[in-house]
């Protein structure tokens, strides 16, 4: 048994070293590599592609999209493969084990399927895409106001500027604080699907 120990203890030091280091170094080259070619495809654009930009929007749209495919590359990547091979690995103790066990919490995956789906629906879409929107908005109002401090300063608009700026800014704090409320509902309703599941098990076994 601790021979066997030893090996799983191995293994997981392995799987962690390959998912947490080798991964994101490997998305961060992919990411690197995404921004140059970005770059350059904006190079080729025609000049009414930059009317329609605002200041400093094309920095914050490689970042922001950047950043997205990153998290997809790495992280996200990463729990993937291992929430697959938790739930196989899992299913297949967990029946070997005691198949009538397995076949009650079985009964309450659909419901936290449901939940789950609900959470990525309210999240994501519409309201996300407005924070991130807002959030480009007051971003290039900054980058509009700082690179021309001077004639900012001259015309004594600081704080007509900066009333610019909160208004986007704010608008971005109240999707964000939606989006928080309504992934912190989701979540305490799949956390308490899953002890309800927890106190069936415990009741049938």
């Amino acid at each position: 048994m601790v021979l066997f120990l030893t090996y799983v203890a191995v293994a997981i030091s392995a799987t962690m070293w390959i998912a947490y280091w080798l991964v994101p170094l490997s998305a961060a080259r992919q990411i690197s590599s995404l921004r140059l070619a970005f770059f350059k495809a904006s190079l080729r654009q025609d000049m009414r592609w930059y009317d329609n930009l605002g200041p400093g929007a094309l920095s914050l749209l490689i970042n922001e999209n950047a950043e997205d495919v990153y998290l997809g590359l790495s992280k996200k990547l990463v729990e993937l493969v291992y929430s697959a091979a938790m739930f196989v690995l899992g299913m297949g103790t967990a029946f070997y084990y005691s198949w009538q066990l397995s076949l009650l919490l079985l009964g309450f995956v659909p419901f936290m399927g449901a939940a789950a789906a609900a959470v990525f629906t309210l999240v994501g879409g519409d309201m996300e895409e407005l924070r991130k929107q807002s959030y480009m908005k007051a971003g290039s109002v900054a980058s509009e106001v700082l690179g021309a401090v001077r004639t900012v300063m001259s015309f004594s608009g600081e704080v007509a500027m900066s009333e610019r700026y909160s208004k986007y800014l704010g608008k971005a704090r109240t999707h964000a604080i939606s989006l928080s409320t309504k992934a912190g509902a989701g979540g305490a309703l799949m956390m308490a699907i899953m002890f309800t599941m927890y106190g069936g098990g415990f009741w049938f076994g």
